[in-house]
Formats: C-alpha cells, structure tokens, sequence
C-alpha cells in the first residue's frame, strides 16, 4: 500500500467511518433530494441512521440553508441529528451530474451523506475536514469517479488496494 501524501493524508481514518454497505456506485437517483433519501435509506438498511424519511427531510432542510456543494463535483450533504446510531458517512456516485443547491446550479457526481449524532460536534467537523481533503487530491477523486465497483470504491476511500484491480496502489 502506498503511503499517501503527509499534507494530504486525513488526520482520520476514513475507514472507520463508512463501510463497502454504504457505498453506492451508480445511485438511481435523477435529482438531488432522490440522491439524499437514497442515500439515507442505505444508511438505515446498515443501522446507521433510524427514520430515514425523517433524516433525509432534515438533511434537505440544512441544504436549503447554505448548500454542500463544490466546484469539482462533490457535495458533502449532512445533519447532526438524534437519529444518527453514531458519526458515519455513505457515497453514493451518479453516472450524471445531479443539479445541486439554490437553481440547481452546481453539478455533483459524488455524494458524501453525513450523519452526526448531536453530541460529537468535533469529531464530526473532523469527518468532514478530512473528506475536504481526501477529495482535494485530483488523482484519488479520479480514481473514486471511475472505479469499478463499490468495493473498489471503499479500497480508493481507504486506501487500500483493490482486489479486482491490484497491479495499482492507491
């Protein structure tokens, strides 16, 4: 395995906080709010999140406030709420962009889904400075983009190297 980059490597292990459960390679959705509940009803299916519905309306209604949005097409959607079992994210990857935030002006392709219990607001600003710059490397977010499957997917987020693709390290 590689050893990534001192200025580039997350101060957390991203591992920790997803699972190859919570990685969608091709989301269904054709819109952001479908990529939200998709999303958060995957995180519930792995026990992450109780009253997906619910999570989902309030990870819209914080998206409606100032959007998670950014220009290389990624958003970082989350809530810290009461009906997270514990600090996780799932990634979902849609084959189009999605029409993101205010006017749909943004196009995402990656979905970070972040759920925060309301009692661990450092580790949580933690998660997502670390996801920050994990998708600031140009080559690993590439590699995410165009990986083959969502154990593929997890290997390139952990860096791991993938068993379907071993001849590279990430």
């Amino acid at each position: 395995m590689a050893t990534p980059k001192s200025d580039a490597a997350p101060s957390i292990s991203l591992a920790e906080y997803t699972s190859p459960a919570l990685v969608v390679p091709q989301l269904a959705a054709e819109d952001a709010a479908a990529a939200l509940r998709e999303l958060s009803f995957v995180l519930h299916a792995d026990g992450r999140v109780s009253e997906p519905t619910r999570f989902c309306q309030e990870v819209i209604d914080r998206e409606s406030r100032c959007s998670t949005a950014l220009d290389f097409g990624v958003a970082f959607p989350h809530a810290r709420t009461a009906l997270a079992a514990g600090l996780c994210f799932a990634v979902g990857r849609s084959r189009r962009a999605l029409s993101w935030g205010a006017g749909g002006v943004a196009c995402v392709q990656l979905v970070f889904l972040i759920a925060a219990p309301i009692a661990e607001p450092v580790a949580y600003l933690k998660l997502v400075a670390a996801l920050a710059r994990w998708c600031d490397d140009p080559v690993a977010l590439t590699r995410l983009k165009t990986a083959a499957s969502a154990g593929d997917m997890f290997s390139v987020l952990t860096g791991r190297r993938s068993r379907s693709n071993s001849g590279d390290a990430f």
